[in-house]
């Protein structure tokens, strides 16, 4: 078995581990395992093909490493109105439970709900929907409508 030919087994079998895995790092590893088998391809001695395939795989392991630190993901599922059309809507509080709670109705069924941090659960009457996390609400006062008890 040649050089190349070990080098795209191993590329393939980095790729179809990051389909099982969704690791986008072994997909990096994998594309400079394929530089490494074209190395071989022209010529490069086995040395050289495992310099350029390490070399590689460092430089966009943290690469990508940086770049994702430095670019951080939008959460879907928190304050994106476009992919949850439960940001916004309004709730109506008739009180607030000791640890912070409510029970509201919403959509037909009863939800959980608690206040955004740092605000005082002291408000009833109409408030919206920030964010949905797991099966709980988290709302904040309407803003032309906070009332007192």
């Amino acid at each position: 078995m040649t050089d190349a030919t070990i080098w795209w087994i191993a590329a393939g079998v980095l790729v179809t581990l990051e389909l099982i895995t969704s690791t986008f790092y072994l997909l990096l590893i994998a594309t400079a395992a394929a530089v490494s088998a074209l190395a071989a391809h022209a010529g490069v001695p086995a040395a050289g093909q495992m310099l350029i395939g390490s070399t590689l795989s460092v430089i966009a392991v943290v690469g990508c490493y940086f770049w994702r630190k430095k670019h951080p993901r939008q959460r879907q599922d928190v304050a994106n109105r476009i992919m949850n059309l439960d940001v916004g809507a309004t709730v109506i509080v008739d009180k607030w439970n000791a640890d912070g709670t409510t029970t509201v109705q919403y959509r037909g069924s009863t939800w959980t709900a608690e206040l955004v941090p740092g605000v005082p659960p002291n408000t009833t009457g109409p408030h919206c929907v920030v964010e949905v996390v797991g099966i709980r609400l988290v709302i904040e006062p309407a803003p032309s409508f906070q009332t007192t008890p």
